[in-house]
């Protein structure tokens, strides 16, 4: 009996080493796979016209850089914006000066490993970056001024796991180009095979997080989105309660690429109170 004993608790002892080393493995491949840092470049908001300060906080220990550009003159609005993967706060310069003409105050930041923000890419360092941003974000903000938060694809993902966790709560959220969950998304991208995703942990389960938003949300995404499907967003949307609106012709990263009236009005009206709360 002895014997049977030991070698069965044996068999356990290695199956769990074996399930536990699966899970590292997957979690490190998600992560090396998926999230790709860029260095930063010399583009700055004051190139597209918005008045800006070079910021420094911390996250953890960990020094982030971040653009700040405060609301023009009677102006009542600000956005903190998320980024997406393989971007820096100079890919967000021209973004910034659109919003600045358009009545609006912003911030973006680099997550840890992002641009020249220290330490390692890791999503856990992401949603604490998102939450240290947005306490700098709403220290600089004049009173009154609504706060809200913006995120575009990694981004998006990032704001709605921080979002329950804002203090204070923001006055609106916006997402562009959102995926249900991490996990999904990188099994669909290829970058993660799907044998691992019931081993992993939750990462980033946006459509879950999206049914405990602390304030109202608004969900653009582009029908030609060639990364997440339309799905992916009216699922989110749905979570939420929220207003889905289907940006047509537009592709993954366009209202970063190229920052238009056709790509963002929606958000400028939602951020500054005019419509969908």
């Amino acid at each position: 009996m002895r014997s049977r004993f030991f070698r069965v608790s044996i068999a356990l002892a290695l199956s769990l080493a074996s399930l536990v080393g699966a899970r590292i493995y997957a979690a490190h491949r998600l992560q090396t796979r998926t999230l790709h840092a860029r260095p930063q470049s010399s583009k700055t908001p004051l190139q597209y016209g918005a008045p800006y300060q070079e910021l420094s906080f911390s996250s953890e220990g960990r020094r982030l850089q971040a653009f700040y550009v405060a609301p023009p003159a009677g102006s009542r609005a600000s956005l903190l914006l998320f980024h997406g993967n393989d971007e820096s706060i100079a890919s967000w310069a021209p973004v910034q000066g659109y919003l600045y003409a358009h009545g609006l105050g912003s911030m973006v930041f680099d997550y840890s490993g992002f641009g020249r923000s220290e330490g390692a890419l890791t999503l856990d360092h992401a949603a604490a970056d998102g939450l240290a941003a947005w306490s700098e974000f709403k220290s600089r903000l004049p009173a009154g001024t609504r706060a809200c938060a913006y995120g575009l694809s990694l981004g998006t993902g990032v704001l709605l796991e921080d979002a329950a966790k804002f203090a204070p709560p923001p006055d609106g959220l916006i997402v562009y180009g959102s995926f249900t969950s991490a996990l999904g998304a990188g099994a669909r991208m290829h970058q993660l095979p799907a044998w691992a995703v019931p081993l992993l942990p939750d990462a980033l389960e946006s459509e879950k997080n999206a049914a405990h938003l602390p304030a109202p949300l608004l969900v653009l995404h582009g029908e030609r989105d060639e990364k997440f499907p339309l799905e992916d967003g009216r699922a989110i949307a749905a979570a939420a309660h929220a207003r889905f609106v289907a940006l047509p012709g537009f592709t993954h990263a366009q209202p970063l690429l190229h920052p238009d009236d056709a790509g963002w009005l929606e958000a400028v009206a939602f951020a500054r109170g005019e419509q969908g709360n």
